[in-house]
Protein backbone atom coordinates (compact mmCIF):
# COMPACT_ATOMS: atom_id res chain seq x y z
CA UNK A 1 0.00 0.00 0.00
CA UNK A 2 2.81 2.42 0.79
CA UNK A 3 4.08 2.03 -2.79
CA UNK A 4 0.69 3.17 -4.13
CA UNK A 5 0.68 6.11 -1.70
CA UNK A 6 4.19 7.11 -2.79
CA UNK A 7 3.22 6.94 -6.48
CA UNK A 8 0.24 9.19 -5.77
CA UNK A 9 2.39 11.59 -3.75
CA UNK A 10 4.88 11.87 -6.62
CA UNK A 11 2.07 12.57 -9.12
CA UNK A 12 0.81 15.31 -6.78
CA UNK A 13 4.28 16.83 -6.55
CA UNK A 14 4.82 15.71 -2.95
CA UNK A 15 7.86 14.05 -1.46
CA UNK A 16 7.43 10.26 -1.10
CA UNK A 17 7.47 8.66 2.33
CA UNK A 18 10.97 7.48 3.25
CA UNK A 19 11.06 4.72 5.91
CA UNK A 20 14.62 5.75 6.83
CA UNK A 21 13.39 9.22 7.88
CA UNK A 22 12.20 9.59 11.47
CA UNK A 23 8.39 9.88 11.75
CA UNK A 24 7.80 8.80 8.14
CA UNK A 25 5.59 5.81 7.37
CA UNK A 26 7.12 2.37 7.37
CA UNK A 27 5.25 0.15 4.98
CA UNK A 28 4.28 -3.42 5.70
CA UNK A 29 3.37 -5.58 2.70
CA UNK A 30 -0.34 -6.43 2.71
CA UNK A 31 0.55 -10.14 2.56
CA UNK A 32 2.22 -9.88 5.98
CA UNK A 33 -0.88 -8.49 7.70
CA UNK A 34 -3.09 -11.30 8.96
CA UNK A 35 -5.89 -10.57 11.41
CA UNK A 36 -9.18 -12.21 12.33
CA UNK A 37 -12.01 -10.44 14.13
CA UNK A 38 -14.68 -12.59 15.77
CA UNK A 39 -17.61 -10.33 14.84
CA UNK A 40 -20.44 -12.47 16.31
CA UNK A 41 -18.99 -11.83 19.77
CA UNK A 42 -19.04 -8.09 19.08
CA UNK A 43 -22.72 -8.09 18.10
CA UNK A 44 -24.47 -10.64 20.31
CA UNK A 45 -27.88 -11.60 18.93
CA UNK A 46 -27.36 -9.71 15.69
CA UNK A 47 -25.79 -10.20 12.34
CA UNK A 48 -23.15 -8.14 10.64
Amino acid sequence: MIDKWNQKRLVEGLEPWNPRTIYHLRGVPDEEIDIFIDTPRLLPGGTA
